[in-house]
This record gives structure tokens, C-alpha cells and sequence, in this order.
């Protein structure tokens, strides 16, 4: 049994091919997307769709930087922080790292 982390980064090893919730358009996603894991059970695709993971596994842990890589994305997404870091000379790596570092007092 392959043992999962949330929050994990996994690439799909094939093409899928994925029916939307509200409008049931398919929609199909390249071998070699990255998907990330989530707590439900469940992969969240790029564009935010998700879809119940479809072998055997186990959910173990988290993957507190891929976490904090994520909300490090989704907070640029909403509030354009990237754009504040550079103006302030702040890497985004470094940012990334008090995310991580924060995740790891929270779930650990």
C-alpha cells in the first residue's frame, strides 16, 4: 500500500480525464501534472477540481513545505505578494520558510 502525506506534490503517470461538478464538461489532465494531496482522501488539480484518489493508500503526516508552498501560491494569487517581497528584497524562499516553520508548531 503506497503511503500518502497531506499536502504531498504527486505527478500523474497518465493522462486523466476528470467530469466537472457543476457541469459535467470533461476535462482532461496531462500525464505529468502536478496534483497535491489532500486530508479528505482526495487529489486537488491545478484549477482547483478534486477527485478521490483511485488506488490504495494510506495518509500519513504532512508535507509541511509543499503545504506552505501552496499558501505561499494562493496568497500571491489573492494578494500579489510577490510583488511586495521584491520591492522589499525579501526571497520568497524565505517567506516559504517561516510558512514551513509555522506549520511545523501547528501539526507537529
Amino acid at each position: 500500500m503506497k503511503k500518502l502525506m497531506i499536502g504531498e506534490i504527486m505527478e500523474l503517470t497518465e493522462d486523466v480525464a476528470v467530469e466537472t461538478f457543476l457541469l459535467g464538461h470533461e476535462k482532461t489532465f496531462k500525464k505529468g501534472t502536478k496534483v497535491t494531496v489532500n486530508s479528505n482522501d482526495c487529489i486537488i488539480y491545478p484549477d482547483g477540481g478534486m477527485q478521490k484518489i483511485g488506488f490504495e493508500h494510506e495518509l500519513k503526516g504532512y508535507d509541511n513545505r509543499a503545504i506552505a508552498e501552496r499558501i505561499f501560491k494562493w496568497l500571491n494569487s489573492r494578494l500579489e505578494i510577490g510583488e511586495w517581497l521584491e520591492e522589499f528584497d525579501v526571497p520568497k524562499e524565505e517567506v516559504i520558510d517561516v510558512i514551513e516553520e509555522s506549520l511545523d508548531d501547528v501539526l507537529f
